[in-house]
């Protein structure tokens, strides 16, 4: 995967709101540990897809991951070489069917960026399509719960803050979501903000 982590500032905002949902849902909440909160740019494996007939999917999805990973690295390189610091407003919570997410805009360097690897990268069988947005998971689900109940508590958090991404990190989680995960490469970027 490749994704930005936020400032410790920002995690203290995040994990603030988390306490909230956890307290209001607590059989129904699962969150995001801190040190797993990331901005989401786009994966490279799906952790979910099934690619056959394997005794130990995660040692499959490791070496599928370490043996692609030469031909991701140079385009990745080529892509953000050019790239400035990016400016994300994350202004919006969002109740999803299977998350709760948080929500950001920038100037369009997202889009370009991950268009730019997509049109670069053959991604393994079984990727899921790169989000069309900016946004980082903070709560998934442990149980069902009423989503409308949820969405209603939810209108009622207020969330605003900037975070400005200077790198990229491509992580190889091992287990998801995010909870364990290896940092393999940092990939910065310019100095001046977007």
């Amino acid at each position: 995967m490749l994704n930005a982590c936020f400032s410790l500032e920002n995690k203290e905002i995040l994990s603030s709101i988390q306490k909230l949902l956890q307290k209001k849902f607590p059989d129904i909440i699962s969150c995001t540990r801190p040190h797993g909160l990331h901005i989401t740019l786009m994966e490279f494996l799906s952790l979910s897809f099934n690619y056959g007939q394997h005794t130990n999917k995660k040692r499959l999805l490791h070496t599928l991951f370490h043996e692609s990973i030469g031909q991701y690295d140079k385009i990745i390189v080529q892509t953000l070489e050019d790239e400035k610091n990016i400016r994300i407003d994350f202004k919006e919570l969002r109740v999803m069917p299977n998350a709760i997410l948080v929500v950001g805009t920038d100037n369009g360097a997202f889009k370009r960026v991950r268009d730019n690897l997509i049109n670069k990268i053959d991604l393994i069988p079984g990727t899921k399509a790169p989000p069309q947005i900016i946004y980082s998971t903070i709560c998934r689900y442990a149980s069902e719960g009423d989503l409308q109940t949820i969405r209603d508590f939810v209108q009622g958090l207020k969330v605003s803050f900037v975070e400005i991404v200077k790198e990229f990190r491509l992580t190889h989680e091992s287990v998801p979501p995010a909870s364990e995960f290896e940092i393999v490469k940092t990939y910065p970027l310019g100095t001046l903000t977007e």
